[in-house]
């Protein structure tokens, strides 16, 4: 087995990843920045390698972003909805996604900008929520794409090109920010929010929408929004609208995404604790902070989004008894 440690691989920025010590232990893990031509569509370019011994398994698990993934990806790892080969599109995930490394094996991808599947495709990024899909039928994809090396940095070049083609439908104009968005005069802790003025749909039409999606997703993440008539107040829509935008360009409801930005900031909290206990606070202190009414509401989100409780993925963490609390019955 290669030695993958934290010596030779970038440690994941997002908390999304669960367990990011024992990750680091058996994969490897790189990032960049797109292309300039991507960048309105595509936040990074990421990929994941491992080369683990005979009979050793992992099982890597992340939790979601509001965003769609194109990959190549070849080896032996393996999940539930696909197996194989190929150059996939992974939707929305409403729930933990975990992939079963063996062998060796690996994936280079495209993390899409919320929204941009749809302004690129004219489809809505529902249709794919909670699904695995070929590529091809969506996006045109050249020869040997599947080939390409399974390295961020290597395959950056290539992987942008396939959304930057799509230039010739979906153009790109003044990618300077949020202030020509109609309908939204001021996002509460919204800032720089880059690469979404003057982008047009497939129709040739101005493409506020995805405009408003990107600027949607970003405001999700002020922790002052925990409802949804707060999201909507800020789109300057009705809670209808913003449910049906939301759902076209994102995949999800605009309750998910807030309880998804809150989830990911209590596991921010928790990877913070476990690299420093010190700063460790009780799960019902941590609970009231980000915005939950109370510890039982924070259990059943945290499991819905993590598949098991706040304190039981801090037991995993390796958290000292100190830093624990137990959690209350789901009701």
């Amino acid at each position: 087995m290669a030695d993958r440690t934290n010596a030779t691989s970038q440690r994941p920025a997002s908390p999304a990843v669960l367990r990011p010590e024992q990750f680091l232990q058996h994969a490897h893990f790189e990032d960049c920045p797109p292309t300039d031509a991507a960048a309105p569509f595509v936040e990074r370019v990421w990929s994941v390698t491992w080369e683990l011994p005979p009979g050793v398994t992992y099982v890597s698990s992340v939790v979601p972003h509001p965003c769609l993934d194109l990959t190549v990806e070849r080896g032996d790892g393996s999940r539930s909805d696909r197996s194989g080969p190929g150059v996939w599109l992974t939707g929305v995930w409403t729930r933990r996604f975990d992939v079963t490394l063996a062998g060796s094996g690996g994936a280079v991808g495209l993390k899409l900008h919320p929204g941009a599947f749809t302004a690129l495709t004219g489809v809505a990024a529902s249709d794919l929520t909670d699904q695995v899909v070929r590529a091809a039928p969506y996006l045109a994809l050249p020869p040997g794409l599947a080939e390409l090396p399974l390295s961020a940095h290597a395959s950056r070049e290539a992987l942008c090109a396939v959304v930057a083609s799509g230039v010739d439908v979906v153009s790109v104009g003044d990618v300077s920010g949020v202030s020509a968005v109609s309908g939204v005069d001021e996002v509460s802790g919204v800032s720089g929010v880059s690469g979404v003025d003057g982008v047009t749909g497939v129709d040739g039409a101005a493409d506020e929408d995805y405009a408003l999606a990107r600027v949607l997703a970003q405001a999700a993440t002020d922790p002052s929004i925990t409802r949804v008539d707060q999201f909507a107040d800020i789109a300057h829509l009705s809670v209808r609208a913003l449910q049906r935008l939301t759902r076209r360009y994102i995949g999800v409801s605009p309750k998910w995404l807030i309880m998804r930005a809150r989830v990911h900031d209590a596991l921010e909290a928790l990877h913070a604790a476990a690299a420093d206990p010190s700063s460790a606070e009780p799960l019902d202190d941590l609970a009231a902070r980000l915005g939950w009414f109370d510890q039982s509401h924070f259990t059943r989100d945290f499991r819905s989004i993590v598949g098991q409780s706040p304190a039981a993925y801090r037991d995993q963490l390796g958290l000292p008894p100190t830093a624990r609390t137990t959690d209350p019955p789901t009701p």
